[in-house]
């Protein structure tokens, strides 16, 4: 088996098992060469220093005979939406960009921001590392959206959140006001039909405003 460890930037793959001797071999994850920093008969500790973001690493431990022994490595969570995300009239396979802030869910935790794409219920680009077990602290926003709070723990693998709606229809003034109100309703009403360059009211990408879009507005409506 193999998890991670992750220290600040930094990942020490655990790999254990069996047979691995007692004389240090060499550790790889594709072409990157990992450092070895314990070497056991049943257990080897390898340092990457800053590695890219990613669910999942293959590994390759090569013992000091020459044996070779290949697998993969994850503890790094990706947050997957399950069920709806919005208003029956989007669909989450919908790609939209946003913005994720991200803080561990404990007194004095310094949030992080990063910008994220979102589609098909999964978080993208996200490059803060999720360690399984620990709590986090999560406000998501998309384009013309409202800002959500949710909590989550960390699990192995996919993070799999359920219950979260993402409020839709913040689409004026140009820089958004973080409410759907009659301001956002009047200019529906001003952009409604057929959708040009000018127009940023069509909320499920199906080229027209109208009746979906207040539909799924005012369900959020204050």
């Amino acid at each position: 088996s193999c998890s991670l460890d992750i220290t600040g930037q930094n990942v020490t793959f655990v790999i254990k098992g069996s047979n691995f001797g007692s004389d240090k071999g060499t550790v790889k994850s594709g072409s990157q060469s990992l450092s070895p920093s314990s070497w056991k008969e049943t257990e080897i500790k390898a340092l990457w220093v800053n590695p890219p973001t990613g669910e999942t690493f293959p590994v390759i431990v090569t013992r000091s005979d020459g044996q070779r022994i290949d697998g993969e490595c994850s503890s790094i969570s990706q947050i997957f939406f399950s069920g709806n995300l919005f208003c029956p009239q989007v669909s989450k396979a919908q790609e939209f960009k946003g913005e994720l802030v991200v803080k561990v869910a404990t007194p004095g935790a310094a949030p992080r921001k990063e910008k994220i794409t979102l589609k098909g219920g999964i978080i993208k680009d996200l490059e803060t590392r999720l360690q399984e077990g620990i709590a986090y602290q999560i406000g998501l926003k998309v384009e013309k959206g409202l800002r959500k709070l949710f909590g989550l723990t960390a699990q192995k693998g996919t993070t799999n959140i359920r219950g979260v709606i993402l409020p839709l229809g913040d689409i004026c003034p140009a820089a958004p006001d973080g409410k759907i109100n009659s301001i956002d309703k009047a200019c529906l009403n001003q952009q409604w039909g057929p959708v040009n360059a000018n127009k940023n009211c069509d909320l499920n990408g199906d080229g027209v405003c109208n009746s979906f879009e207040w539909a799924c507005m005012r369900q959020f409506f204050n």
